[in-house]
């Protein structure tokens, strides 16, 4: 006959309850910082990309802006040499360079720069300089005054915004002056 081999109660192999709670509650609070750190993640993603898309459209509008501006025949300035509007070789009308902003319902938000006729037409809207694809929804360019002197445009205030108004490319404080020169001999029309 055989012995019936009894396993004593302490020799039980296995975890016991305690040892599973700790390591439950272990995941759960690893599980809690990784969820809490996805949204700061995403942002910090979102603001590099932002400002890398800020120096892209800042260097796109100033490309537009020479381009626009390089071909200018006859200006008309205001007090302090600010121009107020300009007539180009490749558009044959009076342009002026605007701050587009856009109102819908409430919401008034920017749009970027803009060229609009002289006198302006009604129920016309600026041409975008930059347009709308180039630019993100996020991103917007403006300007703080553009003056000719010397035969020579200066820029101030060219910035790139985002859409809670923060600076995140160009110069905020309007010091820096970007200057472009036309191509041809430029008439002055007068002081407006």
């Amino acid at each position: 006959m055989r012995k019936k081999s009894r396993v004593p109660l302490g020799d039980c192999r296995g975890f016991t309850l305690a040892e599973v709670m700790m390591t439950v509650l272990i995941l759960v609070m690893v599980t809690a910082v990784v969820t809490a750190g996805i949204p700061v993640a995403q942002r910090a993603y979102t603001d590099i990309v932002d400002g890398a898309n800020a120096e892209v459209l800042l260097s796109t509008t100033l490309t537009a802006l020479r381009s626009e501006l390089d071909t200018v025949e006859k200006v008309a300035l205001t007090d302090g040499n600010k121009v107020d509007y300009f007539e180009s070789v490749s558009r044959r009308c009076y342009m002026r360079l605007v701050n587009v902003t856009v109102t819908d319902g409430d919401k008034v938000s920017n749009d970027g720069i803009g060229l609009q006729v002289v006198p302006p037409i009604e129920g016309s809207e600026p041409m975008l300089l930059v347009s709308r694809a180039a630019a993100t929804k996020r991103l917007h360019t403006e300007f703080g005054s553009i003056v000719y002197q010397d035969g020579v445009f200066k820029i101030k205030g060219l910035v790139v915004k985002n859409a809670s108004g923060t600076v995140l490319a160009g110069d905020a404080e309007g010091e820096t002056e970007y200057i472009i020169r036309p191509l041809n001999p430029v008439t002055i029309l007068g002081t407006v």
